[in-house]
């Protein structure tokens, strides 16, 4: 049986990147991926967010893969008052085609020398006294094991309730876990008064009863994604709400996406590495392409320095948790907590501090980098 020195399982962003960088420095790395096309099914709009890091990333992609650039965010009231619009300084960053922006990644991991294996779904982990040699999987109905010095959980916002951070018993550390609710992205055409690069957040409990928003990712005049809790709630927007009802009166719905989000939102697990195992991206609590690429980075330099010292113990690994604790990403959340508010204290809120929160926000967003 063939081992490895690392086993990335997920071929989002988060894990294309540390399967690139843990090749490029000569590693043995295998990175594997449920689905047997990678990118698909679709479960974001693919905003990468101004920063940095970004920076440097965009100039690495091909311009194909890109579709928009981001120039302001406007924030609704649930009255469907504009509270404020704020012009990019940094943050805004850029829409990207999602589904070829996660090929490409993967392909440059492949390049950089990683192996990949699609149509290959993570099961469980192989431990031996407490230490993880490995991962079992399911190929074709049947289940093979495949052992590495190091596993990094990148298997996205299911991990914790389901994959290989629930498997790593990590996400029992926290007093209190992480609650996933459903939430669905609808891309229309034929939607009415979009302003390209304008992203726009709606607060309101029609929604839905946690988030309490609909984040609307214009793509052109006519075309735009929109995010619901459930399809209930998507119908009542088209049908009560101030502002959507009329510019959805004539759209089409061309493709619908679904995933599940964690509450709180972008808060790290306590602890993201155990011996012989790291979690990167959604997999360790993050939220956000761009935050899941830096934690990525971060685990794939300590990963590189624990595989060469030959120590990939819980001690060594616990530097991925204070480089990551120390990051910015891990302490600004992309998304706003209005779960316990009506929609009458939003209003108030939002009049009264909309446009102070909404700035920090996207000031503390426009400085991520590694």
């Amino acid at each position: 049986m063939k081992e490895y020195d690392v086993v990335v399982v997920g071929a989002g962003p988060s894990g294309s990147t540390v399967a690139k960088t843990c090749a490029e420095k000569g590693l043995k790395t295998l990175l594997i991926e449920e689905h047997i096309d990678i990118g698909l099914p679709q479960h974001c709009s693919g905003w990468l967010s101004g920063s940095p890091f970004t920076e440097r990333l965009i100039k690495t992609i091909p311009e194909n893969l890109i579709l928009q650039k981001v120039s302001s965010w406007r924030i609704w009231s649930p009255s469907g008052k504009v509270i404020c619009e704020i012009k990019d300084f940094g943050f805004g960053g850029w829409f990207v085609d999602r589904a070829g922006f996660d090929k490409f990644l993967a392909k440059e991991a492949v390049r950089a020398g990683s192996d990949i294996r699609v149509g290959t779904k993570f099961v469980d982990l192989i431990k031996s006294e407490e230490i993880i040699t490995g991962i079992k999987v399911q190929i074709k109905g049947k289940i093979e094991n495949i052992y590495s010095k190091l596993v990094i959980g990148a298997d996205g916002s299911r991990s914790i309730p389901l994959g290989v951070a629930f498997k790593s018993d990590l996400p029992k550390l926290n007093k209190k876990p992480k609650v996933y609710y459903p939430g669905l992205q609808y891309e229309f055409i034929n939607i009415k008064d979009m302003t390209p690069g304008v992203i726009e957040i709606f607060f309101g409990s029609i929604f839905d009863q946690i988030f309490k928003m609909a984040f609307v990712s214009p793509l052109a005049a006519d075309n735009a994604y929109i995010g619901f809790g459930k399809h209930r709630d998507y119908e009542n927007v088209k049908q009560k709400h101030p502002i959507l009802k009329e510019r959805l009166k004539n759209a089409k719905v061309i493709r619908k996406m679904g995933g599940s989000y964690g509450v709180p939102l972008n808060v790290p697990l306590k602890k993201v590495s155990r011996s012989g195992l790291m979690l990167v991206g959604d997999a360790s609590g993050l939220h956000g392409i761009i935050n899941g690429m830096i934690s990525s980075v971060l685990c794939a330099d300590v990963a590189i320095n624990a595989l060469d010292q030959g120590d990939i113990s819980d001690d060594f690994l616990k530097n991925y948790d204070k480089k990551l604790k120390r990051n910015l990403v891990s302490k600004v959340s992309i998304g706003y907590d209005m779960s316990t508010f009506s929609d009458e204290g939003m209003e108030r809120l939002l009049d009264e501090q909309g446009d102070k929160i909404t700035e920090y926000m996207l000031r503390e967003i426009s400085k991520f980098d590694i």
